[in-house]
């Protein structure tokens, strides 16, 4: 061995331990090339006992002995390399720390501007709408103040109204005699045909077929032989039938506009609305005289006209009952005055008392008629002659032509301007045309 390389030694291992020092502090990082020459290489320095080996040894030592103390008095690449590297990584946070902080509190800056504006904008909109409420607040109390104005108007113009009305109806009290109208005089012709039906009925079961039918025979002096062809006798419908026709042709008189019961100046009265018909083409007069005419019997009612008055319902009531008790003699056993001045309770004597309230009726109601500003009348049928009018009238078997064989209750009509309107139809009975 080579007594120079003995001699370097222990100032290499010198050289190696302070280069082992100066790697600990600074913190452990010495590249490993390095590290490994500090231990690795003295198994080969004490067996390889060759020059050349030695040599190269000592060249590897000096080498690394040039490394060191260049590491030492100069600060080496290799030795500064990770120092470098952790400079420029503390470096480059260093320079990115500052930005990414500044980016980030650009955004912030940006977020809180935005959220300032998004609030500055809903104060300005809450202001607006509490501006708007108040304006919708004024114009409610603007509005109330007129809607209780006006419920003020509209019960003052309902009062008004109904004074109106109620003057209105006086006038008509006053003008017509009652309030009554077209369509309660329909309604009240309607439930005059009901009670006569009624009381047909109720007498019907007294009926002898063959006295009833020749009874029924001799009531109209002309039907005679139209009576006889329904059959001999009579089936009971058709005395039913016969029995309300005669009701309603005697109480239907009373109905007619020229004739006022209880007054005895009919006569006259008929010769001055006929020159009034000629010479007034209006009919203003002939309604208001005929007006002026019932009022006297419906509130001027003196002794006088009531005398009178009562005469007729007597009249009415003793032609209607004793034309009954002759086709139903089984029943109506008594003389009508006989029926009139008893206070017996019987059936005979209710069917009487229902008789006369009928006849009664029926006058008040001719009154009601006569009162109207329209001219209401019972069309005049012509039994044998008229064919059937499908406007006016109604067949008892359904038929829709044919010539009209009886008239059971004749049809109303209503003077509308200058023509005739149906207020109630007729109900007949008719015989085919060819017959």
């Amino acid at each position: 061995m080579d007594v120079s390389t003995v001699e370097k030694e222990p100032v290499l291992k010198k050289s190696v331990g302070r280069i082992s020092r100066l790697f600990q502090k600074k913190g452990k990082k010495m590249a490993p090339s390095v590290s490994s020459l500090s231990f690795n290489s003295e198994p080969s320095l004490s067996i390889v006992p060759s020059q050349h080996k030695a040599h190269s040894i000592n060249s590897t030592l000096n080498t690394e002995y040039l490394i060191a103390s260049h590491s030492i008095h100069s600060d080496s690449p290799s030795l500064q390399e990770p120092e470098t590297n952790d400079s420029q990584s503390m470096t480059s946070t260093v320079h990115h720390t500052p930005k990414s902080y500044l980016s980030r509190n650009n955004s912030n800056s940006n977020k809180s501007m935005d959220i300032q504006q998004l609030i500055q904008q809903r104060q300005q909109e809450l202001k607006e709408l509490d501006s708007h409420k108040s304006m919708i607040q004024i114009e409610t109390t603007r509005l109330r103040k007129e809607l209780l104005k006006i419920e003020v108007n509209g019960e003052r113009l309902k009062r008004d109204m109904d004074k109106l009305n109620s003057n209105y109806k006086q006038h008509l009290l006053e003008v017509r005699g009652s309030d009554d109208t077209l369509e309660t005089i329909k309604q009240r012709l309607v439930d005059l045909r009901h009670r006569i039906q009624s009381l047909a009925v109720d007498i019907l079961p007294y009926a002898e077929p063959v006295i009833t039918t020749e009874k029924l025979c001799t009531l109209w002096v002309n039907l005679k032989g139209p009576i006889e062809q329904l059959g001999t006798p009579l089936p009971l419908n058709r005395i039913q039938m016969l029995t309300e026709k005669f009701m309603m042709d005697v109480l239907v008189q009373n109905l007619n506009t020229n004739i006022f019961p209880g007054l005895s100046c009919n006569q006259e009265y008929n010769q001055l609305q006929s020159w009034f018909n000629r010479y007034d083409s209006t009919c203003k007069f002939p309604t208001r005289l005929r007006q002026e005419v019932t009022m006297i019997l419906s509130k001027k009612r003196g002794q006088d006209i009531e005398d009178l008055w009562k005469k007729c319902v007597d009249r009415t009531w003793n032609h209607l009952y004793r034309g009954l008790q002759k086709s139903y003699p089984l029943f109506l056993t008594h003389h009508s005055t006989v029926i009139a001045n008893s206070t017996e309770e019987s059936p005979q004597h209710t069917y009487s008392h229902q008789l006369r309230s009928l006849v009664e009726d029926t006058i008040l109601l001719g009154s009601i008629i006569k009162g109207q500003d329209v001219h209401i009348t019972a069309v005049d049928v012509k039994e044998g002659s008229q064919l059937l009018d499908t406007e006016l009238m109604d067949d008892d078997d359904g038929s829709t032509k044919g010539v009209i064989a009886f008239c059971i209750s004749p049809p109303f009509v209503a003077k509308v301007s200058h023509h005739y309107e149906p207020l109630l139809k007729g109900r007949v009975l008719c015989r085919p045309a060819d017959a």
